[in-house]
């Protein structure tokens, strides 16, 4: 009863620092606006059919239809996305409230850490002029909310529910298949090879045949109706965004269907020029994981393991072809970023023996070293908030310079 106190106690006082590192983060990167890109998706809606990114353009007004106040304009969306994307961070805390209390106490510090730098990154990132309203946001918390049913034992037939949710996650943006939807499907692998239970393939399999059946409709088939259509949502695009400055771009390819490969392909260069150098960067962070998964893998006793390990360190790998064809990098990054930091709080929740071990023993190794360990902290805030082509200001500030001296490509 006593180390049940303590440890309830504990997290009473790491939450109230972890909501002041949020209000922090918040406070460091809101700017109070929704840029065009972020205010033109919400003109698309299903009343002109089943179309890409038209879930949350629906969404939004169905809850103009029921306030008694007009939300077509761009003051009140500025506002309606400031609360829900508070609603969301308490849902982040919310979740990260139920797994300090499902974990073992010897095993606080990790979660501990981990819910740091995932508040810091997403808190910052989506409160920032580029990502503040941006799709992105709502993916991410579907599949939280898939993990965080996965993560509940006693409410099996209740799991179902990670289909929807990551049918959702498709309906917001077909990119979900790609950036956030690997923690749910890998979660469900890995659950299946820790219990053999068939409910897990089951759940697995139907998610599958979900997102892959709205993702193939949605990039390839629901632009038949685009040019009758236009018009409409250009008009409520011009409404909804600042200065009547809609996103083009955007409206040619989710609603006309234009490929985007050459228009794009000049921040593509940039992107493959900065990539190495943001590499080079966060190089402390990519030894750090290369050594820790390293020691998971040394611990592991059979095949079976370290095939349900590489799973988790490849999990990662579905973002690959978003870096190949696409521009938006800091996207990218924070997604994978994320995705490993939902993992190992995950597997730490369900006290996964190696991953803890191996845990324990880097802990060690920064305890011994706690110069080091304060400087990666540091280092970390350093790269937040997260861009979308550009991946943050530090590489910003890093790459431009080389450009103007010796590259001239952008």
């Amino acid at each position: 009863m006593i180390e049940n106190k303590t440890k309830k106690q504990s997290i009473n006082a790491y939450m109230w620092t972890l909501l002041i590192i949020s209000f922090g983060s918040f406070i460091y990167s809101y700017r109070e606006m929704v840029e065009n890109y972020n205010t033109t998706v919400l003109a698309f809606t299903y009343k002109y059919g089943f179309i890409s990114r038209g879930f949350i353009g629906t969404l939004y007004h169905g809850l103009d239809s029921i306030l008694p106040v007009d939300l077509i304009n761009y003051e009140a969306v500025v506002w309606v996305c400031l609360v829900v994307t508070i609603i969301i961070y308490l849902i982040f805390l919310c979740f990260a409230r139920y797994t300090l209390d499902k974990c073992q106490e010897s095993n606080l510090t990790y979660l501990e850490t981990f819910w740091a730098f995932f508040m810091i990154m997403v808190v910052s990132t989506f409160s920032s002029k580029r990502n503040f309203g941006r799709l992105d946001i709502f993916m991410l918390l579907f599949s939280v909310l898939a993990v965080w049913l996965l993560l509940q034992k006693k409410s099996k037939a209740l799991q179902f529910m990670v289909i929807p949710l990551a049918a959702m996650g498709v309906m917001v943006h077909q990119g979900y298949v790609f950036m956030y939807v690997s923690m749910i499907l890998v979660l469900l692998i890995y659950l299946y090879f820790t219990t053999r239970e068939k409910r897990y393939l089951v759940i697995l399999g139907l998610t599958l045949l979900a997102i892959s059946v709205l993702f193939i409709w949605f990039q390839f088939m629901s632009h038949v109706n685009g040019e009758a259509i236009v018009g409409d949502i250009i008009d409520e695009a011009t409404l909804l965004t600042r200065k009547g400055k809609y996103h083009d771009t955007l409206i040619d390819a989710e609603i006309l269907g234009v490929d985007l490969g050459e228009t794009e392909w000049p921040l593509h260069v940039q992107n493959f020029v900065e990539l190495p150098a943001f590499l080079i960067l966060i190089s402390p962070y990519i030894y750090i994981a290369f050594k820790f998964f390293k020691g998971v893998f040394e611990k592991c006793e059979n095949k079976a393991d370290k095939c349900k390990y590489l799973l988790v360190l490849l999990g990662a790998a579905t973002t690959l072809p978003l870096f190949i064809l696409k521009i938006d990098y800091g996207r990218w990054f924070l997604a994978v970023f994320v995705y490993y930091l939902v993992m190992l709080i995950s597997l730490v929740v369900l006290e996964d023996k190696i991953i803890i071990e191996t845990l324990q023993e880097k802990a060690m190794w920064l305890r011994e070293h706690k110069t080091w360990a304060f400087m990666l902290i540091i280092y970390a805030i350093m790269f937040v908030p997260f861009w979308d082509v550009r991946v943050c200001q530090l590489l910003k500030s890093v790459s431009d310079p080389i450009n103007e001296m010796w590259l001239h490509m952008w």
